[in-house]
């Protein structure tokens, strides 16, 4: 269903619906103001935030994250302190501001919360606006900091709040009472309280949760607990931001004047889970070093936006050993679809680099496979993440161009980088023993490839793998990721410059670069046996069908299957994409996935003169019928689907 984004104009107090798709996303919107209903009830919250302009969609920033510059490479532990800074610089992946929020209670009550940093603390500000008929009440608010957990409260006493005390009613909460606010004009209102919270920066990022306690609100006369709609208590975020929703994956959301920091923008899909938290850790190669974690936990009022929760941590340093996941929590019941797993760490699956993590002990817990009854959780305490180290890559292609060969005059070479690049024949044709099994010894047998005359070579495959159901016994564990396996060096982001460079050699030699794709199944099993590591551990209703294979038919799934296409194409140059059971990607009754929304949706593409040029080989022709006729403009012409491997090399 097309979205439908309103322009407001403030002047003229009017409403415009675009009728136009190009004008739904390029319509210019200075102001306006979101709100989001929680139950159908009077519970809401508001989000006022300028935006310069609604074409985020279509900026490269969607896809191709924004970098940070080489100076965020300061090295220093990643601690509660770290993630403090000041944010100086434009953001170019815009956030909504968390400095303020406005809550509403189902009893009628409106909670007002900002939050302002000043040199050395922050300064949190509750404003409660009552009505009428309870002007005369005692309001306390009960509050207490967390940060893993929404449940687990503490009180440091670096948080500076007037006349707390314990709250004789919860004995994880502390209590304050509120006194009575003002006006606009400076005089005292008997319907409004206010209160100032004070909080160390060495202590962000942290929550404070609070919920109003009113006496005699309830109907036998005694005080009641007052809470949002959607959630156990209000939420003040101290030290991060609300964050977007767009783009998928993390992005660069501002950097300081200095380059030392910077805030990252972090966003993952999840419908089906009830708590969503953040989790970052530090990469380090000494194994006795000390490891550093931290876990934040998501609000689903200030957090979630629909099905994405996103979030915004500030005055990161070292970026580039910084490695996320994502714990998400809910059903856990293996009877149901959803099978949440909330011990263990998730992998993002819109990141575009991957790295193994050690993390500290009970922090990773896997689900034993089969989910028996009575089983215990395993402790893995290394496991793949997420790598951040794709902000410091600052790769070019030096403007050497795709070769463009006709379809006509195609003689394609199939290649298995591991096989291809290891061996006796590989060691006499002059491939180094530290380039066997790896992505550069493609180039060692360059000549090779040239003497057998072909125009494009046809790598199986270069994403990152595991176990699975798929050729050769192995599955994607990420759509985005280059298997660093198969990459030299030891840092992160060591396969993703490899692979560029290699792609770039070849294409200065006039040889294409075709890559084997997979949406069919993974490397997190099926239902009887499960390894959960990303999709499957967010969202599996969503992600999957019954029997372990993706679920292409569903919307969030084809989104997802599209913008892996687009990164590799972008970001990555490829020249094409040969799909392995290609008869999953129409999956659904209604609407069939088409190859062709590459060239028909330019919304959906951004850089139409590269796709443009992208080869889409069907190895099966006998689910041609299946997809729409868009996919022929792709093809070109119905027997692009024909075009044979010419040589396939040990």
């Amino acid at each position: 269903m097309a979205l439908f984004h309103l322009a407001v104009s403030l002047s003229l107090g009017q409403i415009h619906r675009p009728t136009s798709r190009g004008e739904r996303r390029s319509t210019l919107v200075h102001a306006y103001t979101w709100r989001r209903h929680l139950y159908q009830d009077r519970a809401c919250i508001h989000y006022a935030y300028a935006k310069q302009a609604s074409d985020s969609l279509t900026a490269k920033s969607r896809h191709c994250h924004p970098r940070v510059t080489h100076k965020c490479l300061s090295t220093s532990p990643i601690t509660a302190a770290s993630v403090s800074g000041t944010r100086t610089a434009k953001a170019p992946v815009q956030t909504f501001p968390a400095s303020k929020c406005n809550f509403w209670s189902p009893q009628g009550y409106q909670v007002q919360t900002a939050v302002e940093k000043r040199k050395d603390t922050y300064v949190a500000q509750i404003d409660v606006s009552v009505s009428s008929k309870s002007d005369d009440k005692e309001v306390y608010v009960s509050w207490g900091a967390y940060r893993a957990s929404a449940a687990k409260w503490f009180h440091p006493d670096s948080i500076s709040a007037d006349e707390s005390e314990p709250d004789p009613h919860c004995s994880k909460a502390k209590r304050i009472k509120l006194k009575r606010g003002f006006t606009s004009d400076g005089s005292s209102s008997s319907r409004s309280y206010r209160m100032q919270f004070k909080v160390p920066l060495q202590l962000a990022p942290v929550m404070l949760g609070f919920r109003l306690y009113v006496v005699g609100e309830s109907s036998n006369g005694k005080g009641q607990y007052l809470a949002p709609a959607g959630s156990r208590h209000f939420t003040i975020p101290v030290g991060l931001q609300a964050g977007h929703p767009l783009p998928q994956g993390p992005a660069a959301a501002a950097v300081s004047e200095d380059g030392t920091t910077c805030d990252l923008n972090f966003s993952v899909r999840s419908r089906h889970a009830a708590s969503m938290s953040l989790c970052l850790a530090r990469r380090t190669s000494d194994p006795e070093a000390k490891i550093g974690f931290l876990e934040v936990a998501l609000d689903p009022l200030v957090n979630k936006t629909g099905d994405m929760w996103h979030v915004c941590l500030e005055g990161l340093k070292d970026v580039g050993s910084l490695c996320y996941g994502w714990r998400a929590e809910a059903d856990v019941a293996w009877e149901g679809r959803s099978r949440f797993h909330p011990g263990q760490v998730m992998m993002d699956p819109y990141c575009p680099l991957v790295a193994h993590t050690r993390l500290p002990d009970n922090a990773n817990l896997v689900a034993p496979k089969g989910g028996a009854a009575g089983s215990m959780p395993i402790n893995t305490p290394e496991v793949p993440l997420s790598s951040l180290a794709f902000l410091l890559d600052d790769f070019s292609f030096q403007g050497v161009d795709r070769p463009g060969h006709s379809l006509h005059d195609t003689v394609m070479l199939e290649l298995d980088v591991a096989s291809f690049t290891s061996g006796r024949q590989a060691e006499e044709d002059g491939v180094p023993p530290q380039h066997q099994g790896k992505y550069v010894g493609l180039l060692d047998r360059l000549e090779l490839i040239r003497q057998v005359g072909a125009t494009a070579v046809l790598l199986t495959p270069v994403v990152m793998t595991a176990e699975g159901n798929g050729p050769m016994g192995q599955a994607p564990m990420s759509f985005f990721a280059p298997n660093p396996a198969l990459a030299v060096g030891s840092h992160p982001a060591a396969a993703s410059q490899e692979l560029k460079h290699v792609i770039k050699e070849l294409h200065a030699h006039g040889i294409e670069v075709i890559l084997q794709v997979e949406y069919c199944f993974t490397s997190e099993g099926s239902d009887k046996q499960p390894q959960a590591s990303s999709l499957r551990g967010l969202d599996a209703a969503t992600y999957y069908r019954y029997n372990g294979v993706l679920n292409c038919g569903h919307a969030v799934v084809r989104h997802l299957i599209m913008d892996s296409l687009h990164h590799w194409a972008e970001e990555y140059q490829v020249d094409g994409f040969c799909f392995v059971n290609a008869e999953t990607l129409v999956q659904g009754q209604s609407v069939a996935f088409s190859l062709g929304l590459l060239h028909s949706q330019p919304y959906v593409c951004r850089c139409r003169a590269v796709v443009s040029h992208i080869i889409l080989l069907v190895p099966c022709r006998e689910c041609l019928h299946l997809l729409d006729a868009g996919c022929t403009n792709v093809l070109q012409a119905a027997d692009a689907c024909t075009v044979h491997i010419g040589h396939k090399a040990n």
